[in-house]
């Protein structure tokens, strides 16, 4: 009885952002394969960039080009403008991070630690 919600946040650079820019593609014209999506490209090693992340949408199956043709438009643009005013609102800084109903979380606190966060957090919604 969770709600994860992802954003795409891009904090490493140019490179970063194009990454970004293709994985909210992909989000808009195949999410059901969005969560394949990112396993994948967040499996990769080193940094990864526009170029990595179309070629993973194509390893899946995704159409590579019409992915490439819209991560500059409008609509890509203003769904990461939201995401860093939603960061600043909140001082995220880095990924990743966290927000429950009680903290902000940010950086990778690790499996016990966020069970135990989240375990807070719902103790605070229930009155505990």
């Amino acid at each position: 009885n969770l709600r994860v919600v992802l954003k795409e946040f891009p904090v490493l650079g140019e490179g970063s952002v194009a990454a970004a820019q293709v994985a909210v593609r992909v989000n808009q014209i195949a999410p059901e394969r969005y969560a394949e999506f990112h396993d994948k490209l967040i499996s990769e090693r080193g940094q990864v960039n526009g170029e990595r992340a179309l070629a993973v949408a194509e390893e899946m199956g995704l159409d590579r080009k019409a992915i490439a043709a819209a991560v500059d438009s409008a609509e890509v643009k203003a769904t990461i403008t939201e995401v860093y005013d939603l960061a600043g609102k909140l001082s995220l800084t880095g990924t990743p991070s966290y927000v429950t109903a009680k903290e902000v979380v940010v950086g990778a606190v690790g499996y016990d630690s966020l069970k135990q966060k989240i375990e807070e957090a719902r103790c605070v919604a229930a009155n505990c």
